[in-house]
């Protein structure tokens, strides 16, 4: 059985790229090929201009075209109302959509307070409320009023990048 630990690593920070390489042909790809003579793997570094050269003939490749969604929403001096009317403000607050249920309604993590409560309303801003609906163990369903989820994310929203990405 394989620990979190065996996938722990140094990586030192200069070597972590912060922008893509243009063109992204150039970017690094790690190659990893069995080598019969002596009975293991062999990894080397090269380029992705070379991986039509790695590939047999008669391989089928599998695309991915999905792209990366705005979903964070990071939010400063944040208006909160509870469902009893207790206004608090929020020096920071994140929201982070995970998946859309309508155009109004979606599931969401969510940084507010200690606790997430059914019926409180974040105010994005003054005209546009999100408004906690229900809750499980892990995320909140919110309801959006005066913007869909799309008009939301487009407007406010961010990408989610890795701790290790410096945003520009």
């Amino acid at each position: 059985m394989y620990n979190l630990s065996d996938y722990q690593y140094e990586l030192p920070e200069n070597r972590i790229a912060q922008v893509p390489v243009v063109p992204a042909d150039q970017s690094k790809l790690l190659c990893c090929q069995y080598d019969e003579n002596v009975w293991s793997y062999v990894y080397r570094d090269t380029h992705f201009f070379s991986l039509p050269e790695m590939v047999p003939e008669n391989s089928a490749f599998f695309f991915n075209d999905t792209r990366v969604v705005q979903a964070r929403i990071p939010l400063s001096h944040v208006r909160v109302v509870t469902k009893q009317g207790r206004e608090v403000l929020l020096e920071s607050a994140e929201i982070f959509f995970l998946h859309k249920h309508s155009e109004y309604v979606c599931e969401a993590l969510i940084s507010l307070l200690k606790r997430n409560r059914v019926w409180t309303q974040i105010f994005v801003q003054d005209d546009i409320v999100l408004t906690i609906t229900q809750l499980t163990d892990k995320w909140v369903i919110l309801e959006s009023q005066w913007a869909t989820i799309d008009e939301l994310l487009a407007r406010f929203g961010t990408l989610p990048l890795p701790p290790y990405i410096t945003p520009t």
